[in-house]
């Protein structure tokens, strides 16, 4: 059973507005604990009981309470896990990545993971995916792909991801250059 020590929590409600004090990395960074945590659904429904999520990132809060307690299965990376925030929130990619102060390879790692793709079911569509994207942004994006619909991970396209590799083309850009 999670527990909080009651007066430490009023005390945290009543200095909320303190953290706009506070530079937006130290923000990211405290934010980026939280999500990776054992309990971070624990966590993040507090902070949206208190109106905390507001502060962190404007309209975080409208996230619905079944989905915040649905984090803990998410693949336990801090991107993963804030695309599906963003993404079940409907907060736009550009609101969030200005409030929290991402460093440029997580912000374009970020936006991979929010655009569109199609389902993923097949092995064929695990090579489109793998084909498209580097093994580790492919299964992060499967991985967000499985817990937005709540779905199981298919075996098949978890191997196919980590173990296909995409043909080399026998001429590259160097090649051409030389010509």
């Amino acid at each position: 059973l999670k527990k909080i020590h009651e007066n430490s929590l009023k005390a945290c409600v009543k200095k909320k507005l303190l953290i706009n004090t506070l530079s937006k990395e130290r923000v990211y960074q405290e934010f980026r604990k939280l999500l990776i945590s054992k309990n971070a659904s624990f966590a993040l429904q507090i902070l949206q009981r208190k109106n905390v999520l507001q502060i962190l990132i404007r309209d975080l809060n409208k996230i619905k309470c079944k989905d915040i307690k649905f984090v803990d299965k998410v693949h336990k990376d801090f991107l993963v896990r804030l695309a599906y925030l963003i993404n079940k929130s409907k907060i736009s990619y550009e609101l969030a990545v200005n409030q929290l102060k991402l460093p440029k390879r997580e912000k374009n790692e970020l936006k991979i993971l929010l655009t569109q793709h199609n389902s993923i079911q097949t092995a064929k569509e695990a090579r489109v995916l793998r084909y498209n994207y580097s093994k580790d942004i492919a299964l992060k994006k499967y991985k967000l792909m499985i817990a937005l619909v709540q779905g199981k991970e298919a075996k098949t396209v978890i191997n196919v991801i980590k173990n296909w590799t995409p043909p080399q083309l026998p001429v590259n850009g160097k090649d051409l250059l030389q010509l």
